[in-house]
Formats: C-alpha cells, sequence, structure tokens
C-alpha cells in the first residue's frame, strides 16, 4: 500500500508540473480568463462524468450538508488559488512560481495540527523543508532587469505566496470536512462547477 501511495504521489507531482507548464503557455497566449474558464470546464465535464459513472447518487444526496458546505467552500478557496497561480505563471518565472506556490503542503499541514490532527516529526520536517524551498525560490536571482520586471517578479511572488495560501486551505476543507463523507472525486467536481 506505501509503494502505491509513493507512485501515485509521484505521478501527481509530474502532472502538477505538467499543468503549470501547460497554464503558463496558455495565460500567456490566451490570457487569464479563457485559460481559467477551459481549465474548469474540462475539469468538470472529467470529474462530473466520473461521478455519474462511479458513484452511488443517492449516497452523496444522504452525505451531511456540513460535507457539502466545506466542498463548496474548498470550491471558492481553489479556484481563487488557480486564478492567482495562473496570474503568477502569467506574470513570472515557473521555476520560482512553481515552488512557492507548492508550499500549499505546509499551509495544510499547519491548519491541521491548528485543528489538533497529529504533526509527526516526518510532517514537521517536510513542512521545514517546505518553507526553506519556497524561500529560496523567492530570493533567487533573476535574469530579468528593470523596474517592470521588477514588479512583475514581485507581483508573481505575491500571487504565488497567496496561490499557496489558498491551496492549502482548499486541501484542509476538502481532506477534513468533505472527502471523508463524499469520497474523493465528488469534492473535486464541486471545486469546478
Amino acid at each position: 500500500m506505501l509503494v502505491l501511495a509513493v507512485a501515485l504521489g509521484l505521478l501527481a507531482a509530474i502532472l502538477w508540473g505538467l499543468t503549470d507548464v501547460l497554464a503558463q503557455r496558455a495565460t500567456r497566449l490566451s490570457g487569464l480568463l479563457r485559460t481559467m474558464f477551459y481549465s474548469q470546464l474540462l475539469g468538470m465535464l472529467a470529474s462530473g462524468a466520473w461521478v455519474l459513472l462511479a458513484y452511488d447518487l443517492d449516497a452523496l444526496a444522504q452525505a451531511s450538508p456540513l460535507a457539502w458546505i466545506a466542498a463548496v467552500l474548498a470550491g471558492a478557496f481553489g479556484l481563487v488559488a488557480t486564478a492567482c497561480l495562473y496570474r503568477a505563471l502569467q506574470l513570472g518565472d515557473i521555476t520560482v512560481v512553481a515552488p512557492i506556490t507548492a508550499g500549499y503542503g505546509a499551509v495544510t499541514v499547519v491548519l491541521g495540527a491548528l485543528t489538533r490532527q497529529t504533526l509527526n516529526t516526518g510532517s514537521a520536517t517536510g513542512l521545514a523543508a517546505c518553507a526553506a524551498g519556497a524561500m529560496i525560490s523567492a530570493y533567487a536571482p533573476s535574469q530579468a532587469t528593470g523596474s517592470t520586471a521588477g514588479s512583475s517578479a514581485t507581483k508573481s511572488i505575491l500571487l504565488a505566496v497567496a496561490a499557496a495560501s489558498f491551496y492549502g486551505t482548499h486541501f484542509w476543507l476538502l481532506g477534513l470536512y468533505a472527502a471523508p463523507a463524499l469520497g474523493p472525486i465528488a469534492p473535486f467536481w464541486s471545486t469546478t462547477c
């Protein structure tokens, strides 16, 4: 089971990185709103089909209102996070934006610890490494020069920090309240709607 978890985690990381590359290209070519619209539409259609085919819809309808409220609220946080990430990628360097945004895991861990979930040594070590990596990325020397380039770099860093904060809250809400009652896909579907 551990091997499967590690393999799926690595696959998720690879696909997340690929979407960062594609999102940067799409936002620079088509703009933020168009990219957001089509990425959300694709996610809604794919996850909606999965919910219809693989879920017991009666069981979903019987889930607690708290689970659905958490899923919808998480969806709002996820949408704002994605907008922040895409705008940061549009303005800045992916090698700076992506590692900072990946710090969402640290936000999720901190929120979990604040809600009395166990923080073990491995999680604490990962949290420290994540924070250090984000700080190193934010202070990496930029090849761009001039006040406009500096302004864009600063905006992209701030947007990446915002994306990490919103994604961290998004995943905390999903993990604590929504996914245990609704499973993994239905809350994601509510995120894309």
